[in-house]
């Protein structure tokens, strides 16, 4: 079998022409999609505080509500797992409103 050389036009190719000029994979059209939550640039740092404080309670309470209805798996105890994920929401959508 015989090999051909074909002749390269182009000794140093730049293969790709628009190189985009951010190479994050992730595209964030809008990092505030919500224009009446606009974002306060210099908070309050007691404000900063209360609201730490309240989101991390928050939390910790919707994993105390909802954890007792992970462990139940099948039986007729799911009425008393649709119970726990029930009161978890409410924490959660506290937390979610922010």
């Amino acid at each position: 079998m015989r090999s051909v050389a074909y002749p390269n036009p182009n000794p140093n190719p730049n293969l790709n022409p628009n190189p985009d000029p951010n190479p994050n994979p992730i595209l964030i059209p809008n990092p505030n999609p919500n224009p009446n939550r606009n974002p306060n640039p210099n908070p309050n740092p007691n404000q900063v505080t209360k609201k730490s404080w309240a989101l991390g309670v928050a939390s910790g309470l919707m994993i105390i509500l909802g954890y007792p209805g992970e462990l139940i798996l099948e039986g007729p105890a799911l009425a008393a797992r649709f119970m726990f994920w029930m009161m978890a929401m409410f924490p959660f959508g506290y937390v979610s409103s922010f």
